[in-house]
């Protein structure tokens, strides 16, 4: 990425004050636009530096040093303090030594602290004002109003939506694959939880592994968005089943290339991916479930195996039969976002007739 010499720049100063607003807006979007603009790139492509310039996280980076600087400066302009502090024209940080979730992460803190400071300095918001009304194909969840959920709801408010506070935390699901992965395990959870971005911007899914592409047990070749490190952060960590798993359950230098945390992450498996919780210790003194024909491999590890299609011991939970995913998923999604949400993900996926419903 080229450097911006942003100190070379002409600004205008006297722009009227009616455009404060669509100022604060454009730079409360900053954050979600970076987290999709980088969504599925590869860390070590967001950490080069090509021809010398500015890796993406150096530019990130240096664009929390910047808000950083401009929150002392306010204070500073007020308080009649002269000379200001000065402009840092190179990244401080070592940011291409950081998973770039938290260098957004300092990113979001300075700036939800810049725009609390610039709330404070003018009248109450006209954001509502100048957001656009729902169409009048559009009910009050921002779905179109050709489906709905079987369900009784109050009728659709006028002029309303659901607008995605950008200051919410970008919550991360990672699926970790694998070669000879069960391709339903992986591409059912996928799918459910790609459809929660319908309902919830802050939302980011990935499917990750050791190597740039994995092969399923079918054949099907699957790119991966990111490596297996991007799970020690993440807030969902789902591990796929597969034939896969015999040889990563005795691969320590592949364990130990995850550092989970149950009291901070929701960690789950489906079938055989429950083996993979078992080496990590994860279910340790836990029950757990698992498909039937691998009921005695987890039993090996001391794991007492009980017949449920999930079992859920506070964030850890396994899931037993392809299917049972749909359970999982809608358990992890009401822990995350709350119950609306995941009737809604469940609803979108079942028999016509059971789940949504066309109201013509």
């Amino acid at each position: 990425m080229n450097k911006l010499q942003w100190f070379e720049r002409q600004f205008q100063f006297g722009v009227p004050a009616g455009m404060l607003p669509f100022y604060l807006i454009r730079l409360e979007g900053t954050i979600v636009r970076l987290e999709n603009m980088v969504h599925g790139i590869q860390d070590q492509a967001l950490s080069h530096r090509l021809d010398g310039k500015w890796s993406v996280k150096e530019n990130i980076g240096h664009l929390a040093e910047v808000d950083e600087i401009a929150l002392r400066r306010i204070d500073e302009m007020i308080g009649g303090i002269s000379p200001m502090s000065p402009a840092v024209f190179e990244p401080r940080g070592d940011y291409n030594r950081q998973p770039v979730t938290d260098v957004i992460q300092y990113l979001r803190n300075n700036r939800v602290k810049n725009m609390a400071r610039y709330e404070t300095h003018r009248r109450p918001r006209t954001a509502e004002s100048i957001a656009p009304p729902a169409s009048e194909s559009d009910d009050d969840t921002g779905r179109p109003r050709l489906l709905r959920r079987r369900t009784r709801r109050p009728p659709p408010r006028a002029h309303t939506r659901n607008h995605t506070n950008p200051y919410k935390t970008m919550k991360t699901v990672a699926i970790v694959a694998f070669d000879k992965f069960t391709d339903i395990d992986v591409f059912l959870a996928w799918d459910l939880f790609n459809r929660v971005r319908l309902r919830e911007k802050n939302w980011t899914v990935k499917i990750v592994g050791t190597q740039p592409r994995h092969t399923s047990i079918s054949g099907l070749a699957l790119d991966m968005h990111d490596s297996i490190e991007i799970c020690n952060t993440a807030d969902v960590v789902f591990f796929g089943s597969g034939s896969g798993t015999r040889q990563l359950i005795k691969d320590d230098a592949y364990l130990k290339r995850f550092s989970l945390d149950p009291q901070k992450q929701i960690i789950t498996s489906m079938c055989s991916g429950a083996l993979l919780l078992a080496a990590l210790g994860i279910l340790d003194g836990l029950t757990a479930t698992t498909y039937p024909t691998v009921v005695p491999e987890l039993k090996a590890y001391g794991i007492d195996v009980v017949e449920q299609p999930l079992v859920i011991h506070g964030n850890v939970a396994t899931a037993a039969g392809c299917l049972a995913a749909i359970d999982l998923v809608a358990w992890i999604v009401e822990k995350l976002l709350g119950k609306e949400i995941s009737d809604d993900v469940v609803a979108s996926v079942q028999p016509v007739g059971k789940g949504l419903e066309c109201i013509y």
